[in-house]
């Protein structure tokens, strides 16, 4: 079950980053760590564990991001909205709707919620998706969008949740 996604460099000096990863699966945690430390140095490649939360979401949030390309169609992070469905204050699982922009054309096609989990990890973090997100439901946009969030919002929202049910931080990686 472990596997890797490997990232181009952001800049010509930056090495390829090789990404283990394990869906979450917290069984496989340690293992994952281990290929991280015994990873042999590389002069082109960085080993890292685990999908690490996104760390500069700015032009998500003024909707410069370019379209993420799936198989067969594309999807625009920033134009991603998300409610909250449920929120379970004992396990603190949330399930939550995330609302897409041309869900009635794309809802045909079987990689679709595998893409947009794959899309909230790289969000949210491995970690974290696995250890709050219960269940994604996709819908169509409604042509009234209040009281939604943005998906880019979802880390602040978990951790506000996080927060007023138990007083404790969540845990980052």
């Amino acid at each position: 079950r472990i596997s890797f996604v490997i990232k181009a460099p952001l800049t010509i000096n930056d090495k390829f980053l090789i990404i283990f990863t394990g869906g979450g699966y917290r069984k496989l945690f340690p293992k994952i760590i281990a290929f991280e430390e015994q990873a042999p140095t590389l002069k082109h490649f960085t080993a890292q564990a685990f999908i690490k939360p996104l760390q500069d979401a700015t032009k998500y949030k003024n909707g410069t991001d370019e379209p993420c390309i799936c198989k067969n169609y594309e999807i625009k992070i920033s134009e991603i909205q998300i409610a909250l469905l449920d929120y379970n204050i004992a396990t603190k699982h949330i399930k939550i709707n995330l609302y897409l922009p041309d869900y009635n054309e794309l809802k045909h096609f079987e990689d679709l919620k595998s893409n947009i989990d794959w899309i909230v990890m790289q969000i949210v973090g491995e970690i974290t998706f696995r250890i709050h997100i219960k269940k994604i439901k996709l819908n169509q946009m409604s042509l009234d969008d209040s009281g939604l969030l943005s998906l880019i919002e979802l880390p602040d929202f978990i951790e506000y949740l996080y927060k007023i049910n138990s007083r404790k931080k969540t845990r980052k990686i």
